[in-house]
């Protein structure tokens, strides 16, 4: 068996299936992978879907996913495991493509991109441009793979002793791993590898998911305080825009009590936005309505994040 394709599941009653369908639908011939679902307590009818795909399916309580893809990888009986989310459509030549990778002896992971699965959602597409802008500045090899579609050598993942179990939401379990890992082996990111993916089809429903991103992201700076100046997705970006955002609203706080501080004000809302130039470029090329909102959805996204940061220090 070359491959163990591994999909933790929480409440996915109405993804599990075609993400299945997916996966089974691969060219790999099917004697060469198997498909391990290890559900997370979920109170719907997750389990009893999966069941019906004739894959391997264990129930369990609600843990985090984290954890759950440790149990997928204990019992896994390939040596190269690949992972995938429930909400999750593959593409036939997706599992070919993860092993062929591995033919180079001297990666320890590989990890793929996003397409957007429901492009009629406005801010789906905006959140799919997003993601494409940071993989489109990723290099061959990064630090950064996200469990969406990323794989492992078995051997390796045991080694560094899988998901931290501690981040009981999925939130920065991925990356946190691929840090340790990284320091010692290289991670390649295959930009031709990719899964397709649901985003958020709201503003509310993309904002909440920042937010808890940013919350559960303290456990991850906390061992790599490094990171918090930015790694291989998300560069330099983030920490900056989030500096700059905060100088503005300190000083449109002080600014009644000083002239001065109304410039600086200024300043630093232009430098704010000066960060993102080369995204809103991108954005200006594909759908130019996209770079007219992120005008007026960074700052609120930047400071969300912010308030999920500091209330994670707070209580983590």
């Amino acid at each position: 068996m070359k491959l163990s394709v591994v999909v933790p599941s929480y409440n996915a009653e109405k993804t599990i299936g075609s993400t299945l369908e997916s996966i089974l639908a691969s060219s790999m011939p099917r004697r060469d992978y198997e498909v391990i679902v290890v559900d997370d307590g979920s109170k719907d009818g997750t389990v009893k879907v999966a069941k019906k795909y004739g894959v391997r399916v264990f129930a369990r309580k609600h843990a985090g996913p984290a954890a759950q893809r440790n149990i997928g990888v204990k019992v896994a009986k390939a040596d190269i495991i690949f992972f995938t989310d429930s909400d999750c459509v593959a593409p036939k030549d997706l599992l070919g493509r993860v092993f062929d990778n591995f033919k180079n002896n001297d990666i320890a992971g590989v990890g793929g991109v996003y397409k957007t699965l429901n492009k009629e959602s406005f801010v789906a597409r905006y959140v799919g441009y997003e993601i494409g802008f940071r993989h489109e500045k990723e290099g061959r090899y990064t630090d950064f793979l996200g469990t969406y579609c990323c794989a492992y050598k078995k051997d390796i993942f045991l080694k560094f002793g899988g998901f931290d179990e501690k981040f009981m939401a999925a939130s920065g379990e991925d990356p946190e791993l691929s840090f340790r890992i990284s320091r010692e082996h290289r991670l390649l990111l295959d930009k031709k590898m990719f899964v397709y993916h649901p985003h958020s089809s709201t503003l509310v429903k993309f904002l909440r998911n920042q937010y808890w991103r940013a919350y559960w992201r303290v456990l991850m700076y906390r061992r790599f305080p490094k990171k918090l100046l930015g790694e291989s997705y998300t560069g330099l970006e983030i920490p900056l825009a989030s500096f700059f955002l905060a100088m503005t609203a300190m000083g449109l706080l002080f600014s009644p009590f000083s002239q001065n501080l109304i410039y600086a004000t200024a300043l630093s809302m232009l430098l704010f936005y000066s960060v993102y130039f080369r995204l809103f470029t991108y954005l200006w090329k594909r759908e130019r309505a996209q770079a007219a909102f992120a005008l007026l959805f960074l700052p609120a996204r930047t400071a969300v994040c912010i308030v999920g940061f500091v209330v994670g220090l707070l209580k983590i």
